[in-house]
């Protein structure tokens, strides 16, 4: 009676632990790694509103979407720019950070572009910027921060499964988002990106590939 109980602990537990590890190992193989051909100083004055910025977190949750979606990053942000100033529209938690000023970024976060520097420093990021005919309305995008400005980042792995799903779009209002899936309903309202699929199907990994936009600047925050 004991050997068949741990006959079935073995098969049920052991056997398809091992055949995950072994699909992790082999996704983080496959993974591309990021080369960085541009330096952050060549881009910082031409950052414009509408641009994409992506990030690479060497945390668990990077690791995680990086196996996951086959590339080596697991971050996107939104360019805006306000006269001279530009700032970073994204869905993060940066309040355990050792920075001053913190305390308030998390959830829907609107950064500073010096700021989300110092924040993300020692990390590869990529940018790539819009170049679409479609000009963006800013008075749309403050409409969008005032709607969602209460909104939660969502960091269940659950959810985030989702991208793997080509889901038609409900178009319903949540209180939890994780980063690239607000990046996208973001898109999605400005009319930069087709609506037809839910933006919980958008991975930083699919945004780096939707149209109107230039190729990878990949630079290193140093």
């Amino acid at each position: 009676m004991k050997d068949i109980i741990w006959k079935k602990i073995i098969i049920g537990f052991f056997i398809p632990l091992i055949l995950l590890l072994i699909f992790c190992f082999i996704r983080l193989y496959q993974t591309p790694k990021l080369v960085e051909n541009c330096k952050l100083k060549d881009i910082c004055d031409k950052l414009e509103t509408g641009d994409l910025l992506f990030v690479r977190y060497n945390s668990k949750w990077g690791k995680i979407i990086s196996i996951g979606t086959l590339v080596d990053l697991s971050h996107s942000a939104f360019v805006y720019k306000q006269n001279k100033d530009v700032f970073i529209i994204e869905m993060s938690d940066y309040t355990n950070y050792d920075e001053p000023d913190v305390e308030k970024l998390k959830g829907l976060c609107i950064i500073k572009l010096d700021k989300w520097i110092s924040l993300n420093k020692g990390r590869i990021c990529i940018w790539k910027k819009y170049f679409g005919d479609k000009k963006i309305n800013e008075n749309k995008i403050n409409k969008i921060i005032k709607k969602y400005k209460n909104i939660n980042l969502d960091m269940d792995l659950l959810n985030w499964s989702s991208v793997f799903f080509k889901n038609k779009n409900k178009k319903e209002i949540k209180t939890d988002y994780f980063c690239s899936e607000f990046i996208a309903l973001l898109l999605q309202k400005l009319k930069i990106l087709n609506d037809y699929y839910d933006p919980s199907f958008y991975s930083p990994a699919k945004l780096t590939n939707i149209k109107n936009y230039s190729e990878m600047k990949i630079f290193n925050i140093d």
